[in-house]
């Protein structure tokens, strides 16, 4: 072979060490004898008993060539640089085929296996095996797949050398479309990688795989990441593969009285675990537990963390909806995060992507049109084009019996296996039959079907653990919510953009009631999740540090001046009545935006890169380790006080520069005012009674001798009034 290396000018030329031409000599035609089996172009084909196999090899010079079938020679030629062989009838099973080519003293060969398909057998699967792996006991297991339209499979893995073998074809049961197959005397506790080989074309992970491997993603995944991961099968196979283990030790729960949350008591935290600590681990994040238990919240939602194409991402391009990520740990490792959870009083709530799946997934891999790279019209799982706007990789089909057995099976396993609390669905009104093409509006629209579908997995996980919570990130028209909520399930409740116009000083724009208050909305009680900062939206901190208003000497810009208006902003946003969440760090006023690249530039590009997890906010000496303990006031009041998350009435004057929110409690009644103007204000809180009043945050009392007294508040103060001392305990 020769190279040529020139710039585009032709100034600059790469040459040789010696300053000539550069060739590279691959093989010597009248010293090396090479021999290569050139058709079929792969090591293995398959076919049946009257497939008629082609062979075609050719040699670098003139020599003796022969062709071996299980040993015996079957074909010769002399004196010639090529060979052509049939194979047709040579019986069921696998056979060896080898061309070996002789010049004198030297000698090469190349390997062919041909495999004879045996008939495939029908018949009946076991009764009560499901599809994936079912352990029998600790050294057997059933494998169960569900592949209609297709020919045969075969089990590929360890155990054969990842080579189709006859004795792992395995048997369908036509009635149910299932292939499977036993397996026995596999070594207790081992583990097993495997993969499916279908109609000899495709190699394709389990769709119910506990555990995958892959070949590039893993190669990155340190041991201190994941100690002793399993390595995969380099130069034997392809894809993702499964990982089994028959016999394996069985996790201690060490909390077992747990119980979760109320909904109105629910303060949740999303996180990113990959922007929430360095290490970026499971481990990592439970060292970060009694920070978060201090600040109060009772519940913790990770962004998807099932297995995703890459190491790096939000994990919204699911490859599997079973398998954990392993670049954030071990499955033990997020065992003992959940159960750490719960012996500090913190339900785990797992972020989930049923909306679609990415090309590498096996449920997409399994009926691929690699031509036109998307799914077959014949899947059971997806639909070639997406159903409506918004989608991102393949739109699940959920209207098929198998795609709704596959979402009821995944979520059972991970409430089984996990023993978390409860889902929140991305993109939730995505699961729909009806085609909405590009109309964002009618996809809004009331749909009695979709409505249908996620209660049927609503009570599916109702069934499997009583009390889970199930949240959607819905944002369809308020009929099709409230009914929703009617039947048990949660909604998103975006406020983001006006409690962030609140909190820049924008009194015209900062009305955030029908973001935050369920009565407002029209919605049954703690049916919305209402939060004014998540992982989908700009950051707070950010806008105000970049956009805020600013009069006289008040400057909303201004570190101590942003972090203070997120306090005003959070005191409502968490005392409304209702289930909260509130986006990780934005309790420490983080403010980097969500476009924020690497080099320090603000970028769309950018948005799904890698943040910086500032805990350097929590030790320093500026404003933020207050707003913290401000926020950890705020839920403390909520989470503990009845009168607080569940008051027999509720009142919140959301517009305007002067806000105001009046809790009616069995034991006291709380007020919370504040100023959202950039300029001073007296203002009466309107307080409900005469009589002593508690100033929650500071523990001051005043007495109050006319409830329409006035008062001054600067530029973005703010108080929490109790007509009861109430224990601040932070």
């Amino acid at each position: 072979m020769s190279f040529v290396f020139r710039d585009a000018a032709g100034n600059t030329v790469g040459r040789s060490t010696n300053g000539g031409d550069i060739f590279v000599v691959v093989y010597s035609a009248s010293s090396s004898l090479l021999a290569r089996i050139v058709s079929p172009e792969t090591e293995t084909v398959l076919g049946n008993n009257s497939t008629q196999f082609k062979l075609k090899g050719y040699t670098s010079k003139t020599c003796n060539i022969d062709v071996y079938l299980d040993g015996s020679i079957y074909r010769s030629v002399t004196s010639k640089d090529s060979v052509h062989a049939e194979f047709q009838g040579i019986g069921v099973g696998n056979h060896q085929v080898i061309m070996k080519a002789t010049s004198g003293s030297q000698t090469a060969s190349d390997t062919l296996t041909i495999v004879v398909n045996p008939s495939v057998v029908n018949a009946a699967i076991p009764s009560g095996l499901e599809q994936g792996i079912n352990y029998i006991d600790d050294s057997t297991v059933y494998l169960v797949l569900y592949a209609p339209f297709k020919n045969y499979v075969y089990l590929l893995g360890d155990f054969n050398d990842w080579k189709p073998n006859v004795n792992y074809f395995m048997n369908y049961d036509a009635n149910k479309f299932l292939y499977w197959i036993k397996l026995t005397g596999l070594e207790p506790g081992k583990e097993v990688a495997y993969q499916y080989f279908v109609n000899g074309d495709t190699r394709v992970a389990d769709p119910f795989s506990p555990k995958m491997l892959n070949e590039w993603d893993d190669s990155y995944i340190p041991a201190s990441r994941y100690p002793g991961l399993k390595a995969y099968p380099k130069n034997k196979t392809n894809g993702w593969v499964t990982v089994m283990q028959p016999g394996a030790t069985k996790y201690e729960w060490k909390t077992t009285d747990f119980k979760r949350p109320l909904k109105s008591q629910l303060v949740i935290y999303e996180c990113l675990i990959r922007d929430f600590t360095a290490a970026q681990t499971f481990k990592s994040v439970m060292d970060t537990l009694p920070y978060l238990k201090r600040l109060g919240i009772t519940a913790l939602q990770l962004m998807p963390i099932t297995e995703f194409e890459g190491n790096i991402s939000w994990g919204y391009n699911p490859a599997s909806h079973m398998a954990l990520d392993k670049y954030y740990g071990t499955r033990d490792a997020f065992k003992e995060l959940v159960d750490a959870c719960h012996s500090m009083g913190i339900a785990v709530i797992l972020d989930v992507v049923y909306n679609h799946a990415f090309s590498s997934a096996p449920i997409c891999q399994l009926y691929w049109d690699a031509v036109n790279f998307r799914p077959t019209a014949n899947s059971p799982y997806a639909y070639q084009t997406a159903k409506h706007p918004f989608n991102v990789g393949y739109d699940l089909n959920h209207s098929t019996t198998q795609t709704q057995y596959y979402t009821k099976r995944t979520l059972k396993y991970l409430l089984e296996e996990y023993n978390i609390d409860g889902f929140r669905f991305d993109l939730s009104k995505g699961i729909t039959q009806n085609d909405y093409g590009t109309d964002v509006t009618a996809w809004g629209r009331y749909d009695a079907w979709r409505i249908n579908r996620l209660d049927d997995y609503h009570k599916h996980i109702q069934s499997i653990s009583p009390g889970a919570f199930t949240i959607l990130e819905h944002f369809a028209d308020v009929d099709e919510e409230k009914e929703l909520g009617n039947r048990g399930m949660m909604m998103w409740g975006n406020a983001v953009y006006q409690a962030t116009e609140a909190a820049m000083g924008f009194v015209n724009t900062s009305d955030f009631g029908w973001g935050v208050d369920y009565i407002k909305r029209g919605m049954p009680a703690n049916s919305v999740i209402a939060y004014a900062s998540s992982h989908d939206e700009e950051r707070m901190g950010y806008k105000c540090k970049m956009f805020g208003n600013a009069f006289g000497g008040y400057n909303i810009k201004l570190e101590d001046t942003y972090l203070q208006r997120n306090a005003l902003t959070y005191a409502f946003v968490q005392l409304v009545p209702g289930p909260k969440m509130i986006w990780q760090f934005d309790e420490l006023g983080y403010d980097y935006s969500i476009n924020w690249c690497k080099d320090g530039t603000i970028s769309d590009a950018c948005r799904l890169v890698e943040k910086p997890a500032r805990w350097d906010y929590w030790t320093g000496i500026s404003g933020r380790p207050d707003l913290y303990y401000q926020h950890a006031m705020f839920n403390q009041l909520k989470v503990q006080n009845e009168s607080v998350y569940a008051p027999s009435a509720h009142y919140f004057t959301s517009n305007g520069s002067f806000k105001r929110l009046q809790l009616n409690g069995a034991d006291f009644t709380t007020l919370v005012v504040g100023n959202f103007d950039v300029v001073n204000a007296s203002k009466s809180p309107s307080f409900t009674q005469s009589g002593w009043w508690y100033d929650y945050l500071t523990g001051d009392s005043i007495n109050v001798t006319d409830v329409n007294m006035s008062m001054n508040f600067s530029a973005g103060a703010y108080k929490i009034y109790t007509s009861k001392k109430v224990e601040n305990t932070i």
